[in-house]
């Protein structure tokens, strides 16, 4: 599971047999997420707040251009 960037306790990850459209999984503590990149938005959420979905979604948002880089670069696109 490569791990793409931690930041505010929330690290960033895929699935080593991920799947179009583009995303990203970000867990913290005993919650996870699957959150698209394009057009960004929330999938999946297992156990976080609205404020925390809000949070994570500016998180991506910030790293969005390093999440496609590797994620193209990992599944060699």
């Amino acid at each position: 599971m490569p791990e793409v960037f931690r930041e505010s306790g929330f690290c960033a990850f895929f699935y080593s047999n991920e799947h179009d459209p583009m995303h990203v999984h970000v867990r913290k503590g005993g919650a996870e997420c699957k959150v698209r990149l394009r057009p960004l938005g929330m999938v999946r959420n297992y156990g976080f707040s609205e404020p925390e979905q809000k949070r994570i979604l500016a998180i991506v948002a910030a790293h969005l251009s390093e999440i496609e880089t590797y994620w193209l670069k990992y599944f060699g696109l």
